[in-house]
């Protein structure tokens, strides 16, 4: 036990002190020299007091035996390797004090299993470096918390693959490119309501997560953010979403429900089809990339489907459109063939040819009074019959 009146502590103090097991460190020292623990084997329980403003490199370095540790709120700053191979320990809470973590903090902490933390790497600055794995290594964790910040920055968490459930604040506004690419055990994450962009790629390859919500308040989603998420069975992408990076959720081989604001990268776009989410190379490609468990889409806006919107997406038994639709473009639907569900929209006005061809499982084509034009061959190859509403005003077949 330390002398109450004790300030400081000097370097390598209690250096291979290896039959100590507790600590006490009084509350009014104010500095701890570097390695004034280290290779403490037998110590268990260490609490750094809130007026020690830097805890110095390798103060705790291999102290293997210590399985608690309370850092206190006032602490600012945690050096290289000041708890590195500080095997014993499980969990560890950093206050939201601290403003710097120096690389390689609590490197090779080969127990450790669940951090809470108020940033990602060294420190919230722009010109900190970023990444997770810089601080704590990046495989044997698997839960983070993160108190503070409004954003993920860019590969914050890239190939943390042990990590199964990360926590963020609600005060996190974006999530830059690649922030959570190839976090491939994580099965937990709540996007927060404030978030308004995902980047490119930003989880990419998270093949065990198995759902996500994204919030109303989204505006962008990057091109690949949630390609190779395997185990994703539905995303609903919310009307506030103004643009789709191209392939966003190419290689969702087990999706099976997929709700879209528009189809393609934005309403008003150059590439309108569905196989724009999922890398097609065309949108005359069969089943335009679009995994084989996709049998319902859901779209939520817009005034026209383009020429080949679904076209060859012979996996869909489900269309979903608004009723603001009010054009249908040529061989829209040519060759959904298991497509048996589909709803036309009570304000649409023309259909164009061969939009329905080969739909042969369609199982009523209930025609809207609106509509005015039809194309040539429009429903060509489809069994059901054709029935008008009430009061047809067709100008043009």
């Amino acid at each position: 036990v330390l002398p109450d009146g004790t300030e400081s502590i000097g370097e390598n103090a209690f250096h291979e002190c290896f039959s100590q097991t507790v600590f006490a460190i009084p509350e009014n020292v104010k500095s701890i020299g570097a390695g004034a623990f280290s290779g403490c084997e037998a110590l268990q329980s260490a609490t750094v007091p809130g007026g020690v403003k830097v805890i110095n490199n390798n103060v705790f370095s291999s102290c293997t035996g210590l399985k608690n540790l309370t850092i206190e709120e006032g602490v600012q700053e945690i050096d290289w390797y000041a708890f590195d191979r500080c095997t014993g320990l499980t969990k560890i809470v950093i206050p939201d004090s601290v403003t710097r973590l120096d690389e390689s903090a609590f490197i090779y902490c080969d127990g450790l299993k669940e951090v809470t933390v108020p940033f990602t790497g060294t420190g919230s600055a722009q010109t900190d470096l970023h990444e997770f794995g810089k601080v704590f290594g990046s495989t044997q964790i698997e839960k983070v918390t993160l108190t503070q910040g409004e954003r993920i920055y860019s590969s914050a968490f890239s190939s943390c693959e042990g990590i199964v459930e990360i926590v963020l604040p609600e005060t996190i506004r974006f999530i830059e490119d690649s922030a959570f690419l190839s976090c491939k055990a994580l099965q937990k994450i709540d996007i927060p309501e404030a978030v308004e962009s995902i980047g490119n790629d930003a989880f990419y390859g998270c093949e065990s997560l198995p759902e996500i919500a994204l919030p109303q308040e989204l505006n962008s989603i990057g091109s690949y953010a949630f390609a190779d998420c395997a185990s994703l069975r539905e995303i609903d992408i919310p009307e506030s979403v103004t643009s789709i990076g191209e392939s966003a959720f190419r290689g969702c081989s087990s999706l099976e429900k997929l709700t879209v604001p528009f189809i393609g990268e934005s309403e008003n776009g150059e590439k309108q089809y569905l196989g724009y989410f999922f890398e097609a190379t065309s949108n005359l490609q069969p089943g335009q990339n679009a995994p084989e468990t996709l049998h319902t889409v859901i779209v939520k806006g817009g005034n026209a489907l383009a020429d080949y919107a679904f076209s060859e997406c012979s996996q869909l038994q489900s269309i979903t459109l608004p009723e603001s639709i009010t054009q249908f473009g040529a061989y829209a639907f040519e060759g959904c063939s298991l497509l048996q569900s589909f709803n036309f929209p009570s304000g649409l006005k023309s259909i164009g040819e061969r939009a329905f061809r080969r739909c042969e499982s369609l199982e009523k084509i209930l025609l809207p009074n609106g509509l005015e034009t039809i194309g040539e061959a429009a429903f060509s190859g489809c069994k059901a019959e054709i029935e008008w509403g009430d009061s047809p005003t067709i100008q043009e077949i």
